[in-house]
Parts: structure tokens; C-alpha cells; sequence
């Protein structure tokens, strides 16, 4: 075949270089890989990216210094067979189904051209340093081989280089371009002169061998012999002649696999075989090696596809499974016996979870999440335990329920969930609860013992419950009871994949992994049925009454079970995927407005398909999310439409535009994005691995949300859009501006408890004032913020500018006391002048010595404020001293017994009625309620002065400045009121004559930010603060600016800065109920922490620890009534993952009132503060 001959196959199409944006490439970054194998990867000469194309028609390019994904490009209709990328990762190039290439631009996402190869297969890829050259390995027809160039700008074919009777393999440029590496397999290395591809050297391999070329060290790699265990490593310059001898390789087997990588001090080789097993050899001595399994086995999938050492100690593996992976080589010295352990992983850093059903409760006033489902997850990470998930539509906060699968009653609207308890029984015993349709609260909870559910469903007269396990069995069951009405086809052992009731009589639909059933309630034997040996996913009874439509191999089918026969074939899967392989619709859903089908598919694809009576339209992709679509249903307003993937996405359901996604993870913790990027989470530990793009950004530039907090945060995003609201678009054009540079220049020690720490600022430009700006400067320590500068950096005095324009400041801050800790870590950060955060300073570690056997103390003040007497009548109170005494009894006494080794100090103050109490009248002594004694005290633990004349002075002798092992506890139980985005703590001298309900602040008032300040100067270890008040969520979130996670002047600052935590009795515009008097404080402290608390968990390692296991035992404490008396919130973040901020909800204990009463004022036996 001669070279014009081969030039007839190639039919370039040259495209349009605008960004290829929209659906498949929203502004949205997660931190999700491939949802199957990986077909290819490859990084760039400069080792900072990765590029990886899979099964999934994806291809995505990685930060290597960050470990994650930077940018998923448009999803393809087949998988991905061959990656190649230039040299600093400008151009991609990835070809599919073996003959279709696509060239396209990393920054923008611009396809540069596309083209076919037909009939000829494409087999291995190289693009020059610029991008502009690519070269390709071709399998002809006629079982013979070439290497063609192409000239990517222009798409013509540069040259053929001579024909091989073997596969050219790892093609690669170099020497400025101009030459191009390969070998042909069992032939030669060899070098081609880039322009004519004429062969410029030649070296001969034996019957096996591979080689490789490395960009690290500019040399050919060579490792070839006459079979196994006979191998020899030769490694040559760029001429082909040997660099050094020739080492022999007994203990490497190399049949198996052909990736191979050297060190740059060509101390080790790493080879990877095709079970992502790695053999690493020290080239000076090949007896010192080892073999190590690379791969997390995810997918079945494990060759290895790229081996890159990043420096002599750092090897780079990519596995076929999608095990991407940097191995520390673990040798303590040169020559050392290796031990290879993973040191970074380029995977995402969470795992996400999954789930396969999706309820509306009531009318859309909440969704339910249930049936959570294995997928893709990190060899390191745990599954999920089973839950279920409730989004209220009105808070749009969150509820967790125990349990695994659900159903919802028709008729009345209640929830069924169905926890497993009993695995040592046979069949296992099982909780079937019923939950209100009003919200997360117990209707009645019986035990049946039953094999454990695949599906569950309601009839449609809620009257029945349709039960079928994963053995196989079908039940009704009676929907009171539980207790068995009949067993259909009682010898089927066929599992169950989807049930589905009739919305208007007593027929359902039984998917099977077979086929397909059409019941009538309590015959046992169906109406209607057909086998084709093959998986119905889901199914829906037709708007003709005759007909169902079922979601199956190939496509979508209708089965007409009134008159039986064969399914017919309505919209076949090749409209939209031209795919050879097996492909399957997964499920559907008929829509209520316009009667259109809406189909969830393989490789993450959502097809909406018009139809006009049986006749079905062009489907029309209008999705491309992340992984396998598996339900859709719609919301019973008939407003929203919505589809389970990875996440949860949420949809008009008349535009069928996007409104919202819901990503959950293994660990509980949830991010809600609607399309414009605001976002809200209970869990800001997470936000660093969320991006987003600012709107005119390449596709490299995205922003973590962790520093797009203020304008993005939108705190009841969930329930805006379940009620139809659209928040307010964010304004971008001011969001552009550089970031400011941070970094911690320095630490030095100052005797054994403090240091000094010099932070240095480079300002961004401005491109509304053409000058550097920087503001807002935060020096956190271990995570914790313990100093910063307000304002603008440049102005503080405490600045030093120097010529370039770079700031310098300099913090004194506290460090531990404690012995045993040996390091101490500080970090930094800034923002711009639009509140968009800089990337944060590489940790500075500041080493801690000498200090082994010092005496040690740290010490806990619980702060307990009751105010019952107040000098305003209207705002008198009879049960606050009675909780705050409650609560200074009961959490100093947990945490003694919980073992955590706190020398407790107790602070009372107390306004008893009636009038004012005096200092020193009664035993042990109190301080005064009032606005100066309360901020006082708090300034004194901060290392401030304050006036204590009058004070008693066992209290003034007990409190000091705190330290950084320290913790201070406030509990507050008095009249707060919410004005004018401000909330007040009303103390003892609030002035008579100001009225509480005309919307006036009061200078009396302690308000939020007050407080705030107060808190933000007292450098402790831990900071709790509880507010047993009316509307004390208010101090924490609120409106306005939000540099913090719920608002820059409020507590919710330091939740984010300062790791506090805050738990408030009542909602923001809300009275507290009788939750919020003693019984709060009994119920959550001293039952809590005292008796379940430490029982179960004898000792606790701190007090985080101890606050978490309460957070977790909360919502069982106390009886549940019908109707849930009052939503408790505990505020909590950490900068750890495990210490996640969360909902907690706290029932109305038997027997007490429940108050209705949302006014703020109050003044009498049974008002509530």
C-alpha cells in the first residue's frame, strides 16, 4: 500500500473553535472521577497534569499538585480508547471507538478539529510541545502498520512514516520536536525524523521487549530478552547509543504489561504489568526489589496505563480501574529495600452516596432519599450505613432517618421505612415505622421478621403493601399490620427490580431481572407476563390503559398486557447512542405536562422524547450528568422533575431546565448548586473540593467555594427552589479580580507558650481601581483562627510594605501547653476586595520541644446566665435561673465523669426575682446579669481588663486569661429578640421604658456582634456557646455579607473561623417552646451527657469528642409526641471532616404544652425566653 494510497482514510472536519459549553460542561467542578474503567491516561512532559478518558466517554484533566479533577470535557457517545496530551497541557487529543479522533483546548474546551480514520484503527497517540503536530499509530486492514502525522491547525495528514508488520507502541517527541520515539513490538526501538518520518536509528529487540521514552530524563528506556525471567534494562541517549551498561533484570517477569518509567537520579525502574502489579527495581543492585498490587480493584479493570516518577522518591501509577495513585518508594537511603506506600491520591477526597429512590412528601413540602446503592468508591473509604434522607421544602434543612427503603402511602401521605435489626434470626427481624407526612415524626413502629426488601410499594387504596424480598418471594402485605395477605407466584424466585402500582386501580407491575408481570391485588397468579430472559429496570402503566412502557436492554419497550404477546421496540437506544455494545435504558417516567417520556440511560444521559397518541418523537439529551441515570420521577405538583445519579438533580418540569443538584457523601455530609452557583451544605469541610467557574474564566481557573463564600453562600437554598422560588443571580463582574498571595514567611519560638509569626501578603490588582488591594487578613493555628487584621491590610499599622508591594505582618499568638504535642501548624489567608478568598498559605509546621515531663493543667469555665428579674416588667422571667442552674450542674458534671481532665471553674449569673440580686446574697456566690458584668467576664478570659468592683472575690480570683488548651462554656436562658437583622440578649439592666416589640435596637442589649467580638478575642482550645433564648438562631445566621459561613458579624463567623460550636433552642423568627426552658437543658445535658452519653462511652478523648457522641444520641432523647414541638439547631464546624456542622432534631417531650406563640415578647409564669 503506498503512502497516497493512505491518505485517502483520513476525513478531517474541521470545527469552530468557540467552547463547547452547556450541559455537558457546566461551570460546576466536582470532585468525581470516571464512573467505569479507564481506558488511557497520560501526563504532560511538565508533570503537573493528567488526562484520563474512560468507559464512560469522559474525558477529565487533573491537577497533579492538588490531586483533583480540574475539568470533565463533553461527554462522548462511546468510550474513550487513546489519550495523548502536549507538553504543558494546552491540547487533548482522544480518539473513540478506535477510529474518531478529536483534538480540543484544555483552557476553553474549543474542539480543535475532529476526524475518522476509516477503515483503520487508531492504536497509540503522541502530540508535539505545542500542540500542533500529531502523531498516531495506524492498523490497516491489511494487518499492516504506520505512523502518521498530522498538522493539527490545518488537519492534514503530514506524512506516513514505512509500513510494519507490528504495532508502532509508546510514541513520544523530543529533541525540540524534531525527532519522534517508538518501538515496534519484537522489532526495534526507533527514532523517526519528525517531518519526512524517516527512520534516524534503529535498536534491535529481541522476541520480547518494550520500551518507553522519558521525559524526566530525556532518555530511551529499553527492556527486552527472549522471554521470561531473561530480561535486560538497556538505557540509551537520544542517538540511540547506550547511556550506561546494560543491567540485567532476573527479577522482573515483563511479559505481562507494557509501561515502564525510570528515575531521574536512574536509581529505580518501575514496570507495570496488566493486573496494576508494580515491579521496582534499584538499578545498582536489581536483587533489591519488590512488588507491590497498585490497583483498588474497583472495576474489575486493572492494567496498568501510566507509570511517571515525579522525583527520585515519588512514582505516579494509573490503574485501568481508575486507581490514580502517587507511591512514595519508602527506600530510607539509597539502595534501601523499597516499601511503596501511597503518599497523595489524584481521586477525588470524598465518596460520594448514592441513591436509587426518590419521594415527595405531601406536596413537594419534602424529599425523601432513600435506597442508598454501591458504586465507584476508594479502597480506603466505607460505604454509607442505610438511611434515609429528608429535604424540607420550608427550612430546607435536612433530617436523617434510620432505615434503608421507603414508601409512601397514597391515600393519607405517611412514610414507611423499614430498618434492618436482627441479623440472627432467620428470616431477620425487621422495624416497620411509620412517619407523619408532615415531617420526621413517629406515627407507630411494629417489628415483622422478613428476608430484607429489594422494592417496596403502596397500592393504590393504601390499604395494601406490596413487599418483595431478595430472595425472590412477593408479598401483599396488610398496610395496618404488616401481617401477610398473599404470596404472588409463590414458586418464582426471580428478583424483584421494580414495583409499580396502578395510580387508579388494583393493578401493579413486577419488573424482574426476566422479565416483566401485570398483577391484580390478590391474585397470586398474573394477568399478564412475558420472559425475555433479560433485566426490566423500571416500568409505567400507559396513558392508553393497555399498555405498560418498561426501561430494558436496547431501549425502551410497550407491552400490551390485555391482549399479551410480544413487547415491541418504541424508541430504540441507537437514536441517541451509535454504541456497538449492549446499552440499557434504566428507568422512565411519563410527564405530566405534556405526556412527553423522560428516560434515565447508561453513561449518565437523560432523553426527553416528545410523542403525539403511541407515536414516539426524536429523543433530545438534556442532561449529561455524572454517572448511570436511576430513577426520574416527577414531584406531585407536577413543578419539578427529578434524576438520581451520582447526585440529586433538580429540573423544571415544563422547560426540563436545570434548577439544582444535591451531592451527598459517605460521611452524612450534603452540598446543594443551583445553576448560577449559589450553594449551601451543612458541611464546609467539603467545600474546598466543589469549583466553580466565574462566568469568562477558562476552564483551568476554577475557584474552590470554600473562597467564594460570600457571594455564593445561600443558606435554605433547598427549600427556595422546592417552593419555586429563583434566588438572586450573582453579579460576577466584580468577583474577577486577582486574589492576594499568601505565605507564612516565618515562626520563632518566645519562651515555651507563644511565638511570633510573620505572614506575607501580595496584593491583587483591581480592575475597578488599577491598584493592589488585600483585606481581611486571617493566621490560623492548628485550624483555629487566633489573629488577623480587618480592612484593608495595606492601612493596618501593624503592616510593613516593602518596595515590590508585598505586606508584611507580624502576629504574637498562644501555643499549646500540653507535652504532648510535639508540632503546632499555622496558616493563612486573605481576600480581595470582592470577598473572594485567596488560596490558602502552604502549611507552616512549627516544631514544639523540650517539653516532655512539664506539669500540665488546662482548664474548662462554665459560663451559666439566668435572668428571671429584669429592670423592664415585660421582660420578667420564672424559669431561666432554674435552667442555667441546671445546666451549671449538669455539664461540668459530665464532663468530669466523661474523664476529660479539666480543672472546672463556675461562673453563675443570676437575676433572681424580685429586683436585683446583690452580690454575695446568697451561696455559692453570683454575679450580676448585667450587660457590663456579663461582656466583662468575657474580657477577662480574652486578656483584657475589666472593672470587678462589687464582684465577689472567690469569682475574681477564679478567672483568668485563658490558653490555647483551654475551653470556655456559655449557656444564656433569658428574653432575645430579633430586630432589624440583629440579635439581642435583653440582660438585668435592660432600660425600663424600652419597648421590645417596636422594632428598635437598644443600647442595653448585648447584641450578636457583641458578643461575637468578645468570643473572637478569647483564644481557646474550645469555644461552646448555648443560647436558650427566643429567636437565638438569629445570632447566628442572618442576611448581608457572609465571609464566614452564615454571616461576617455574627457567632456563625466563628463557627467557621474558630471551630465554636453553637446550639440555639429555637428558630431565627421564633419563640422558644417549652423545649427552650428547663426541660431543654435537662433533656440535652443532663440526660445526654450524663446518662447516655457516659454509659455507653465510659471516656472520651476530648471535648469535641463527647459533644459529637451527644449530637448523635439527641434526636432519641424524650418521648415523642404526634406532633413535633420545635427544631433545635447545633451549629457546629471543624476544619476535620468528621466534625461536620449538622441538624439536630429534638422532640417535644410527654406530657408538656406545645406553644404556637410566635410574637418575642412575654412576661409571666409560662412565657418562653
Amino acid at each position: 500500500m503506498s503512502p497516497q494510497a493512505r491518505c485517502g482514510f483520513f476525513l478531517f472536519a474541521l470545527l469552530a473553535s468557540a467552547p463547547s459549553l452547556g450541559a455537558d460542561l457546566s461551570r460546576l467542578v466536582i470532585p468525581f472521577g470516571h464512573s467505569g474503567p479507564v481506558r488511557d491516561a497520560a501526563i504532560s512532559a511538565d508533570r503537573r497534569w493528567l488526562v484520563t478518558g474512560g468507559d464512560d466517554g469522559v474525558v477529565i484533566l487533573w491537577d497533579l499538585e492538588t490531586g483533583r479533577p480540574v475539568s470533565r470535557y463533553p461527554e462522548h457517545k462511546n468510550a474513550i480508547d487513546t489519550i495523548a496530551v502536549s507538553r504543558k497541557g494546552e491540547t487533548i487529543f482522544s480518539s473513540q471507538e478506535i477510529r474518531r479522533g478529536e483534538l480540543l483546548q484544555s483552557a476553553t474546551g474549543a474542539i480543535r478539529s475532529k476526524f475518522t480514520t476509516e477503515p483503520d484503527w487508531i492504536e497509540d497517540a503522541a502530540l508535539s510541545s505545542d500542540g500542533s503536530i500529531l502523531a498516531l499509530s495506524i492498523s490497516h486492514n491489511d494487518e499492516t502498520f504506520d505512523v502518521t502525522t498530522v498538522d493539527v491547525n490545518t488537519g492534514h495528514v503530514l506524512r506516513h512514516s514505512p509500513l510494519y508488520d507490528r504495532r508502532p507502541r509508546s510514541l513520544k517527541f523530543f529533541a525540540n520536536d524534531q525527532k519522534l520515539f517508538g518501538y515496534i513490538e519484537a522489532t526495534a526501538v526507533i527514532n523517526w525524523e519528525t517531518r519526512n518520518l524517516v527512520e534516524v536509528g534503529r535498536s534491535p529487540m529481541d522476541a520480547f521487549g518494550l520500551a518507553v521514552f522519558d521525559d524526566a530524563d530525556n532518555v530511551q528506556l529499553k527492556l527486552t530478552g527472549p522471554g521470561r525471567g531473561h530480561l535486560a534494562l538497556s538505557i540509551l541517549n537520544d542517538k540511540l547509543s547506550p547511556a550506561q551498561p546494560t543491567i540485567g533484570l532476573p527479577g522482573i517477569d515483563g511479559l505481562d504489561g507494557h509501561t515502564l518509567a525510570v528515575s531521574p537520579n536512574r536509581s529505580w525502574l518501575a514496570h507495570g504489568d496488566t493486573s496494576c502489579n508494580i515491579d521496582l527495581a534499584y538499578l545498582p543492585d536489581p536483587s533489591k526489589h519488590t512488588r507491590f498490587h497498585a490497583a483498588f480493584d474497583r472495576f474489575g479493570s486493572t492494567d496498568t496505563l501510566v507509570l511517571s516518577f515525579l522525583d527520585d522518591d515519588h512514582l505516579f501509577v494509573g490503574c485501568q480501574d481508575g486507581t490514580l495513585a502517587v507511591w512514595d518508594i519508602g527506600a530510607q537511603a539509597q539502595g534501601g529495600q523499597p516499601s511503596p506506600a501511597i503518599s497523595s491520591r489524584v481521586n477525588p477526597k470524598i465518596e460520594f452516596e448514592r441513591r436509587a429512590k426518590m419521594s415527595f412528601l405531601g406536596e413537594t413540602t419534602a424529599l425523601a432519599l432513600a435506597n442508598t446503592i454501591s458504586g465507584p468508591r476508594r479502597m480506603d473509604v466505607d460505604p454509607p450505613p442505610p438511611n434515609i434522607r429528608l429535604l424540607d421544602a420550608i427550612s430546607g434543612r435536612d433530617v436523617d432517618i434510620a432505615g434503608r427503603i421507603l414508601a409512601l402511602n397514597p391515600k393519607n401521605g405517611n412514610m414507611l421505612t423499614i430498618q434492618r435489626l436482627d441479623e440472627d434470626v432467620d428470616p431477620p427481624q425487621h422495624e416497620f415505622t411509620l412517619w407523619s407526612a408532615n415531617g420526621p415524626t413517629q406515627v407507630s413502629s411494629i417489628k415483622r421478621g422478613f428476608y430484607p426488601a429489594s422494592e417496596i410499594a403502596y397500592l393504590a387504596d393504601g390499604q395494601h403493601l406490596l413487599y418483595a424480598t431478595i430472595y425472590g418471594q412477593l408479598y401483599q402485605l396488610r398496610a395496618d399490620s404488616f401481617e401477610i395477605e398473599t404470596q404472588y407466584v409463590p414458586a418464582s424466585q426471580w428478583r424483584t427490580t421494580c414495583l409499580v402500582p396502578h395510580p387508579g386501580s388494583d393493578l401493579f407491575i413486577q419488573c424482574t431481572e426476566y422479565g416483566l408481570r401485570v398483577f391484580r391485588s390478590g391474585n397470586p397468579l398474573p394477568i399478564a407476563e412475558f420472559n425475555g430472559n433479560d433485566v426490566v429496570m423500571d416500568a409505567v402503566f400507559d396513558t392508553d390503559d393497555q399498555s405498560v412502557l418498561f426501561a430494558g436492554r436496547n431501549g425502551v419497550w410497550r407491552f400490551n398486557f390485555r391482549t399479551g404477546g410480544q413487547p415491541e421496540l418504541v424508541v430504540p437506544v441507537s437514536q441517541w447512542n451509535s454504541d456497538p455494545e449492549t446499552q440499557f435504558v434504566r428507568t422512565l417516567a411519563i410527564s405530566p405536562v405534556d405526556g412527553s417520556l423522560v428516560l434515565g440511560a447508561d453513561g449518565g444521559k437523560l432523553i426527553s422524547v416528545p410523542r403525539s397518541g403511541t407515536a414516539f418523537g426524536a429523543p433530545r439529551r438534556i442532561w449529561g450528568p455524572y454517572e448511570d441515570v436511576r430513577r426520574v420521577v416527577f414531584s406531585p405538583d407536577k413543578k419539578l422533575l427529578l434524576a438520581a445519579n451520582l447526585g440529586i438533580d433538580l429540573f423544571d418540569a415544563a422547560t426540563l431546565e436545570p434548577k439544582l443538584s444535591v451531592f451527598e457523601t459517605s460521611n452524612g455530609s450534603w452540598i446543594a448548586i443551583d445553576p448560577t452557583g449559589r450553594f449551601d451544605t451543612n458541611n464546609f469541610d467539603i467545600l474546598g473540593d466543589f469549583r466553580w467557574r466565574l462566568s469568562g474564566h477558562d476552564l483551568l481557573s476554577s475557584i474552590s467555594f470554600e473562597a467564594l463564600m460570600e457571594p455564593y453562600f445561600t443558606p435554605g437554598l433547598i427549600g427556595t427552589v422546592l417552593q419555586g422560588k429563583l434566588p438572586e443571580i450573582v453579579a460576577e463582574n466584580g468577583l474577577r479580580e486577582e486574589l492576594p498571595e499568601v505565605s507564612i514567611d516565618s515562626a520563632r519560638l518566645i519562651g515555651q507558650a507563644r511565638a511570633e509569626v510573620t505572614v506575607k501578603v501580595k496584593p491583587g490588582s483591581s480592575a475597578a481601581s488599577q491598584q493592589t488591594t488585600a483585606f481581611n487578613l486571617k493566621l490560623f493555628r492548628d485550624g483555629q483562627l487566633v489573629a488577623g487584621t480587618s480592612g484593608e491590610i495595606q492601612k493596618s499599622h501593624e503592616a510593613k510594605i516593602a518596595s515590590d508591594g508585598t505586606i508584611e505582618v507580624t502576629y504574637g499568638v498562644m501555643l499549646p501547653r500540653d507535652p504532648a504535642v510535639s508540632d503546632t501548624v499555622f496558616s493563612a489567608y486573605a481576600f480581595n476586595g470582592t470577598g473572594v478568598r485567596s488560596v490558602p498559605s502552604k502549611p507552616f509546621h512549627l516544631a514544639l520541644q523540650g517539653r516532655t515531663g512539664q506539669s500540665f493543667s488546662k482548664t474548662m469555665y462554665v459560663i451559666a446566665i439566668g435572668i428571671n428579674a429584669n429592670d423592664n416588667s415585660s421582660l420578667v422571667l420564672s424559669h431561666a435561673v432554674a435552667s442555667a442552674e441546671v445546666f451549671l450542674d449538669g455539664f461540668p458534671r459530665a464532663v468530669d465523669l466523661a474523664g476529660l481532665h479539666y480543672q472546672l471553674v463556675k461562673i453563675p449569673i443570676e437575676a433572681r426575682s424580685p429586683g436585683r440580686l446583690i452580690p454575695g446574697e446568697r451561696k455559692p456566690a453570683v454575679l450580676p446579669a448585667d450587660k457590663k458584668t456579663i461582656l466583662g467576664v468575657l474580657d477577662i478570659l480574652a486578656g483584657r481588663n475589666a472593672n470587678t468592683d462589687g464582684w465577689p472575690p472567690e469569682i475574681v480570683e477564679s478567672l483568668k486569661p485563658v490558653g490555647a488548651d483551654d475551653a470556655v462554656v456559655l449557656y444564656v436562658a433569658a428574653h432575645g429578640i430579633a430586630q432589624e437583622n440583629v440579635f439581642q440578649i435583653m440582660p438585668q439592666d435592660t432600660t425600663p421604658g424600652f419597648d421590645v416589640t417596636s422594632g428598635a435596637l437598644c443600647s442595653c442589649a448585648i447584641t450578636d456582634s457583641e458578643l461575637a467580638t468578645s468570643f473572637a478575642a478569647i483564644d481557646a482550645r474550645h469555644l461552646v456557646v448555648v443560647l436558650d433564648t427566643c429567636s437565638s438562631a438569629s445570632a447566628v445566621t442572618a442576611e448581608g455579607r457572609k465571609p464566614g459561613p452564615f454571616n461576617g458579624a455574627k457567632l456563625g463567623q466563628l463557627i467557621y473561623d474558630k471551630q465554636m460550636i453553637v446550639m440555639s433552642s429555637s428558630e431565627p423568627t421564633k419563640r422558644a417552646t417549652a423545649l427552650g426552658k428547663t426541660n431543654l437543658t435537662q433533656a440535652f445535658f443532663d440526660d445526654a451527657l450524663a446518662a447516655k452519653g457516659l454509659w455507653t462511652y465510659p471516656s472520651h478523648s476530648s471535648l469535641k469528642d463527647l459533644l459529637d457522641y451527644v449530637e448523635l444520641i439527641a434526636p432519641s432523647l424524650g418521648t415523642a409526641g404526634v406532633n413535633e414541638a420545635e427544631r433545635a439547631r447545633f451549629y457546629r464546624l471543624s476544619k476535620s471532616i468528621e466534625d461536620r456542622a449538622r441538624e439536630i432534631t429534638l422532640r417535644q417531650p410527654a406530657g408538656l404544652p406545645i406553644s404556637t406563640d410566635s410574637s418575642s415578647g412575654g412576661g409571666g409564669e409560662d412565657d418562653k425566653p
